[in-house]
């Protein structure tokens, strides 16, 4: 009796086991979204920050010793000295340029996030069921801020191979944009607001790549930025006379449309085959203020109001339009 029980119960679960492998099948995206509601992908990304010690982009062929650029010159102001020569003269000028690879090196970058940011994944079928392609929207949260301590200039070094150490870096770097101080505070800072971005591969019936449109909160912001002149210390004129690197500080800068708190983003960006092509074509004016413009000794800008390099004034542009525009981007 013990062993019919046993070959009945063997039997029984054979037979369940090909029942239900006889039912099961794939289920495709239409069909998972009538069974489950659901439908595509959906990635909630929060995160604590990102920091980067170093972010360098290398110039491998640096500038061609060939490369010159115009100059106009005065010669005189004196209209009799200059009868017959033309007072105003081009002359050519030499940039210097050795064909040795240079970077750009950003130094100490982080990235937070305010909030969560929301990515969507759909795939469709598209036109007449004939033109596939995938979806990616994406939302980001409160606030998104990147910071940075300074950008350099800098040679860059032996490019890594298949072997040894992964790191190419850069020496003798020279700063040419330098936030206020070491203080976090004082770091180069751009925040933007919550904004909204549709990635489209494959036929791309919205028309671009990557659309981004919709309303940045409170526009975008960059705090602290110094744009620093490191060639008076190489001047020996200059420096015999007392002169050192100084600096353009701008304290905050705010971008956003005319006359309200917001900024509208409306540009659309091309993968093609000359280049990234960024087309921006909303026609909404624009308002740009700056807190304070300095000029002089760099690590005097720090403080604001109790900064000893003082301030020129406040820059205010109200209603600026740049019409419908576009940037090509690609190597050379």
């Amino acid at each position: 009796m013990k062993m019919f029980t046993k070959v009945a119960l063997v039997t029984a679960m054979a037979i369940s086991a090909n029942a239900m492998a006889a039912q099961m099948q794939s289920l495709d995206d239409e069909a998972l979204s009538a069974a489950t509601g659901q439908d595509g992908i959906t990635l909630t990304i929060n995160t604590s920050g990102i920091t980067i010690d170093k972010l360098l982009i290398h110039d491998n062929d640096g500038l061609q010793t060939a490369a010159h650029g115009g100059v106009l010159a005065v010669n005189s102001w004196d209209p009799a000295a200059n009868a017959g020569t033309g007072g105003i003269v081009s002359t050519d000028l030499d940039l210097g340029g050795t064909e040795t690879a240079g970077a750009i090196v950003l130094n100490d970058v982080a990235l937070n996030l305010t909030g969560a940011t929301t990515v969507k994944i759909d795939t469709d079928a598209g036109a007449a069921g004939a033109a596939p392609f995938l979806n990616i929207g994406l939302q980001t949260g409160t606030t998104t801020e990147i910071s940075v301590d300074n950008i350099a200039v800098g040679v860059s070094g032996t490019a890594p191979g298949s072997t040894g150490t992964n790191r190419r870096g850069a020496t003798d770097e020279v700063q040419i944009l330098q936030s206020y101080g070491s203080a976090a505070a004082d770091q180069i800072k751009i925040a933007v607001g919550q904004a909204t971005m549709n990635i489209q591969l494959g036929h791309a019936p919205q028309g671009a790549m990557i659309v981004a449109s919709g309303v940045i909160t409170n526009g975008i912001e960059i705090k602290n930025l110094a744009i620093v002149d490191a060639s008076v210390n190489g001047n020996a004129a200059l420096t015999a006379a007392g002169y050192s690197n100084g600096g353009i500080g701008l304290d905050r800068i705010r971008i956003t449309d005319a006359n309200s708190a917001d900024l509208s983003a409306n540009a659309k960006i091309n993968a093609t085959n000359q280049g990234l092509l960024i087309s921006m074509g909303d026609n909404i004016k624009k308002d740009i203020y700056i807190d304070a413009v300095r000029l002089g000794d760099v690590a005097g800008m720090a403080g604001g109001a109790l900064a000893t390099t003082k301030s020129i004034g406040a820059l205010e542009v109200q209603g600026m339009d740049m019409g419908t525009s576009s940037i090509f981007v690609s190597g050379h």
